[in-house]
């Protein structure tokens, strides 16, 4: 099954909810990296996501201050010019955050958004309809002039 489990996106919420330092919405603020395609002998799937700080001031998130290479390069430019962006990034086996029980070597490409409070909008539909046990489709432009767009599908064809 690909996409986010439903505990994730509830723990997602609440480490956004329990956000009382103000780091999204402020250069360097939150930044909500998501698993879009895998290559290679990569292994997880596609709509995982992480939630990364500038420092690990936030309880459940993850610092970006640790990582290295392409991964702290894409967090940073989308946290510095406060828009989304789409990278591909070559992760080895024994790359020290993805690589042990994350991932396998492989190509990842993944979609960074600064956390605002739209996206944080989009995320409570999306945990709202996980309680209440809707059956949803999430969609994320990834490309193009809406970069960035969130649309939830229901059984009923209503976005």
């Amino acid at each position: 099954m690909n996409g986010i489990r439903p505990k994730e996106i509830l723990d997602l919420l609440h480490v956004l909810e329990q956000d009382a330092s103000g780091a999204s919405g402020a250069p360097g603020g939150l930044v909500l990296a998501t698993a879009v395609s895998l290559n290679g002998s990569v292994y997880t799937r596609a709509g995982a996501m992480g939630l990364f700080v500038p420092e690990s001031a936030v309880p459940g998130t993850i610092s970006a201050k640790s990582l290295q290479g392409g991964l702290y390069e894409g967090i940073e430019e989308a946290a510095a010019e406060g828009r989304p962006l789409l990278a591909r990034l070559q992760i080895e086996e024994d790359d020290p955050i993805l690589g042990f029980g994350f991932l396998c070597s492989g190509t990842l490409e993944v979609f960074f958004e600064p956390v605002d409070d739209a996206l944080r909008a989009h995320l409570r539909k999306v945990r709202d309809a996980v309680l209440n046990a809707e059956g949803i489709v999430c969609a994320l432009e990834i490309e193009g002039p809406e970069t960035g767009r969130r649309a939830i599908y229901r059984m009923d064809a209503q976005a």
